[in-house]
């Protein structure tokens, strides 16, 4: 873990861990050796996210100077139709994501058939409970009689 091989070290704590399940110390290792290496992978994605953003941004930049370079009104109506068909393309994708958010809910969150079914279940289970309470009320309460012998 000192020379950042997480991966070498998760296995070699996991390893530890299979030898001697008890050691509180190596599972504190291993969780941190974890949490560093999903770090780490993260830190990567990120990275080549940016350099994949630098590289669009100066294929764009050159696209733009050409586009200058020729010049005139035809390359303008272009551009103007290309956006707007690009506004609408991501209106749509707006609106189909909106509507798989809806069918599908996030973490935490249940769905809208997932709630009815719950209560229906609770109000079936509160329903039971009711006639069990209404059962014991009807037959009433026993009487302790005193023996008179």
């Amino acid at each position: 873990m000192k020379q950042k091989q997480y991966s070498k070290a998760v296995e070699a704590y996991k390893e530890s861990l299979r030898n001697n399940p008890s050691d509180e110390k190596t599972r504190y290792n291993l969780a941190l050796a974890q949490k560093l290496l999903k770090k780490k992978l993260q830190n990567k994605k990120k990275n080549k996210n940016k350099k994949k953003d630098k590289n669009n941004k100066n294929k764009n930049q050159k696209d733009k100077k050409k586009d200058k370079n020729k010049g005139g009104k035809d390359k303008d109506k272009k551009d103007n139709k290309k956006n707007k068909d690009k506004k609408q393309d991501k209106n749509k994708k707006n609106k189909s994501n909106k509507d798989k958010q809806k069918q599908q809910p996030q973490k935490g969150q249940m769905s809208p058939q997932r709630m009815k079914q719950l209560l229906e279940a609770m109000n079936n289970e509160e329903k039971k409970t009711q006639k069990k309470m209404n059962a014991k009320r009807i037959k009433g309460k026993k009487i302790k009689r005193a023996k008179d012998w």
